[in-house]
């Protein structure tokens, strides 16, 4: 049982967790986007606040969506954090609204990061 948050109203995700493996999609989805990472932080839950801290990070097992990693998780509650990537070519650079710190490729493309950032928080 758990909840997948994004930092943009108009991008929503959902998830779920089997055996320490996280499975997240994004809706709607973003073409070209690939995982980069995942970092996984435990947390405390009071009422309904979760407060989580620390950072470790996950073993990527599908960079395309659904994105799939593997965490170290026990019991406990925890957040999953998802880092997204997206390649694009140098002449699309100033029409793509989704990206970020972008870093030049030797084929003359750029590596973006996505600025939408799903979360899946959960209980094991």
């Amino acid at each position: 049982m758990g909840e997948c948050k994004t930092n943009r109203d108009d991008y929503s995700c959902s998830g779920s967790i089997s055996n320490g493996e996280i499975t997240l999609s994004l809706s709607p989805t973003i073409s070209g986007a690939k995982l980069s990472g995942a970092y996984l932080s435990t947390c405390e839950i009071t009422g309904s606040l979760w407060s989580c801290s620390g950072s470790t990070e996950c073993e990527i097992i599908s960079a395309q969506q659904p994105f799939k990693v593997k965490c170290p998780v026990s019991s406990g509650a925890y957040s999953v954090s998802f880092k997204l990537m997206k390649r694009v070519p140098g002449e699309n650079l100033l029409n793509e609204p989704l990206i970020a710190n972008c870093g030049s490729t030797p084929e003359g493309d750029f590596d973006c990061e996505l600025i939408v950032k799903p979360s899946y928080l959960f209980k094991v």
